[in-house]
């Protein structure tokens, strides 16, 4: 028994149909198909008996390359017997059909490439449409039942890792070195903005002397250091610790400057409205008019002027805050898309140098 395999580049002319395939390829498939090789090219092979030159895979993108007048393709010659080539095509056609798509996530797939202009060409919109449809409104059928009382045995056991997609969910304690390495893998983060505890009297913080809050925050900041890349940076929002009030600021200068050998790349401020002198009404306490933003560019992206690191008109943002008594200006909610604007202009200019 043959199994002799060649992937070359032959005229569109020399391929046959495969006189028992039991397939019919109508013509808006076909359209599609052409569509589909003017956009993304030939992405695979066309499989062809060599003896015969019958198609017994792709016969479809065949007759759309005849369509879109594409004179040679990209085809995988195959020598085998009549027997063999009959049974691989209708394996080919079946064993897709096997496949149980999940449509709601086709349609929310569907709808992320339509935001991006680049709908997919299985699917038009009357299609998603019908999809969307089909599948119904699945918020409606969501019942929360209430807090509930946890198992006695979680299925979530410490060290278990959850990929999501392009995301990663790790039950662990952030502080252990050998957690936070199993974590980030071989990745590696652009920008690490985060805002730690505040050492300000908060209900997790009762009993945490200063000693100790400098202890865990370095901790803590030697393990983000190794999520970041060469060159990025990190966005750290704080407050001025009600126990150490001068020296709050000087302590992330201190760990990420000295210890880490990192560059203070610029110092901002949030404005908080005077009219919320306290935390919250559960667990009432003084809080300061402002807190701030440092950000760090880690060693290794190259030279870069340092900015002025003193808080200046240009550099104080003003924010209410949520309209919530129980959690009232926090950090800004357009924190995100300032840091987005800002990357974004900086990748337009990079680009623009370099034409």
């Amino acid at each position: 028994m043959a199994d002799a395999h060649g992937v070359v580049m032959l005229p569109t002319a020399d391929l046959k149909p495969h006189p028992r395939n039991y397939n019919r390829h109508p013509d808006d498939q076909v359209e599609r198909l052409a569509q589909s090789l003017r956009r993304y090219g030939q992405r695979k092979a066309v499989v062809v008996q060599r003896s015969t030159m019958r198609i017994l895979a792709g016969e479809g993108v065949w007759l759309a390359a005849r369509l879109a007048g594409i004179e040679t393709l990209t085809v995988d010659l195959w020598d085998c017997s009549d027997e063999e080539a009959l049974a691989y095509l209708v394996d080919d056609n079946r064993l897709a059909e096997l496949a149980q798509p999940e449509l709601a996530q086709l349609a929310a797939v569907a709808g992320e490439l339509a935001a991006v202009e680049l709908s997919p060409i299985s699917l038009d919109e009357l299609a998603l449409k019908d999809l969307r449809a089909e599948i119904g409104d699945p918020e409606k059928n969501l019942q929360d039942p209430g807090p509930q009382e946890p198992p006695a045995e979680p299925v979530t056991k410490p060290g278990d890792l959850w990929l999501c997609g392009e995301h990663r969910l790790l039950c662990g304690d952030s502080t252990n070195d050998s957690t936070a390495s199993r974590f980030r893998g071989d990745n590696k983060a652009t920008c690490l903005l985060t805002s730690p505890p505040y050492h300000v009297g908060k209900e997790y913080e009762q009993g945490q002397d200063w000693e100790a809050f400098v202890a865990l925050l370095t901790m803590v900041f030697s393990q983000w250091a190794l999520f970041v890349e060469p060159g990025g940076y990190a966005f750290v929002n704080f407050a001025q610790s009600t126990s150490h009030p001068m020296a709050t600021a000087e302590l992330y200068r201190s760990l990420f400057v000295d210890s880490l050998g990192w560059q203070w790349h610029a110092h901002r401020g949030w404005h908080r409205p005077a009219s919320l002198p306290y935390y919250s009404v559960s667990s009432p306490r003084p809080v300061g008019e402002l807190e701030y933003l440092h950000t760090y560019r880690a060693p290794g992206g190259g030279e870069e002027i340092v900015r002025d690191i003193t808080i200046s008109s240009r550099g104080l943002w003003k924010t209410g805050g949520p309209d919530d008594t129980e959690h009232p200006a926090m950090m800004a909610t357009e924190l995100g898309s300032i840091l987005m604007l800002a990357i974004g202009l900086l990748t337009l200019l990079l680009v623009r140098a370099l034409q």
